[in-house]
């Protein structure tokens, strides 16, 4: 049976680290976001969608997010597990047959990185299949839909890694020679790591 994936990039967070949307910082003239957007728009995946918290009609003029659907999680102060569960009320309704999951804040996962785990899915046993970087776990992170109802039970800020530690015979992990699947900004520190490194690193 054909494998239908959706792309889900998580952007509802509030920045509470940050002192501005940090969605909108650039880099290399480039939003934050787009470089997530950018990267899903080059995946072969049946569906992408973006998660995003009600400040997104304030802000969605400032990125290219054609091809997108636009899903706004009015729950996003519960933290993570509610844009997971809307990922996956998502892949319900459309009859995905698993989900891969990115960050918006994660600006420098390589597309090697992204389809080493997409090849990877087609042929594991495991439902899930995750980036790790030096045996660190990274993103994006793809699940199979036999694991659905155990994200719907997540609560809070918990996320997927709150599934694995529970039942690491789960999880496939796929080492990449990618520091990208393991860096976020979240701070005005990492920030300036972005821009000191650029697109130089990866």
């Amino acid at each position: 049976m054909k494998q239908e994936l959706g792309a889900f990039i998580l952007s509802a967070g509030i920045s509470r680290r940050f002192p501005m949307n940090k969605c909108l910082v650039k880099i290399e003239e480039k939003p934050l976001l787009q470089w997530s957007i950018d990267l899903v728009k080059s995946l072969p995946v049946a569906f992408r969608a973006l998660i995003v918290n009600p400040q997104w009609k304030s802000i969605k003029n400032s990125f290219d997010a054609n091809g997108f659907e636009i899903l706004v999680n009015k729950d996003y102060s519960e933290g993570m597990s509610s844009s997971l569960r809307l990922c996956v009320q998502q892949a319900v309704h459309r009859g995905l047959s698993a989900v891969l999951i990115f960050h918006g804040d994660m600006p420098f996962i390589s597309r090697a990185s992204a389809r080493a785990v997409l090849n990877e899915f087609s042929k594991s046993e495991e439902p899930v299949v995750s980036a790790f970087y030096n045996g660190v776990k990274g993103f994006p992170t793809l699940i199979d839909r036999t694991l659905f109802s155990r994200v719907m039970k997540l609560t809070q800020d918990h996320g997927l890694r709150e599934i694995f530690l529970k039942d690491p015979s789960v999880l496939r992990k796929i080492e990449v020679d990618d520091p990208g699947v393991v860096f976020d900004v979240d701070t005005i520190a990492d920030l300036k790591q972005a821009l000191e490194w650029g697109k130089r690193v990866w």
